[in-house]
């Protein structure tokens, strides 16, 4: 079985057993598409959060792919989101050839 096979069972057992309030959020970050991936899912959490954060604290400017990577990072890691998501990081190289592609930051 693979990762995005047991999120998608994992999912669909939370809604079964109606914890899925639990669970708020389920995405899959592919190393092919990384950087729309992260931009995707910045929209997502910022919108779904904009009620609770005032417009003067998100970004007016484009951000960096970095910068991107960090206010996603920040999300995830905000009350309305800690512990109440599941990503799946797929398609991801070795992890000896993870500086080679410029990914050697997810080992940080």
């Amino acid at each position: 079985i693979g990762k995005s096979t047991l999120v998608r069972n994992f999912a669909a057992e939370c809604v079964a057993l109606e914890a899925s309030d639990a669970l708020g959020l389920v995405f899959v970050l592919s190393a092919s598409n990384l950087e729309n991936d992260y931009l995707g899912l910045q929209a997502v959490l910022e919108c779904e959060g904009n009620d609770k954060e005032p417009a003067a604290a998100r970004p007016a400017q484009p951000l960096t792919q970095s910068a991107v990577r960090k206010r996603v990072h920040a999300l995830l890691g905000s009350s309305r989101w800690r512990g109440r998501w599941l990503g799946v990081l797929d398609d991801l190289p070795a992890p000896d050839l993870m500086e080679t592609v410029n990914m050697d930051w997810l080992l940080k």
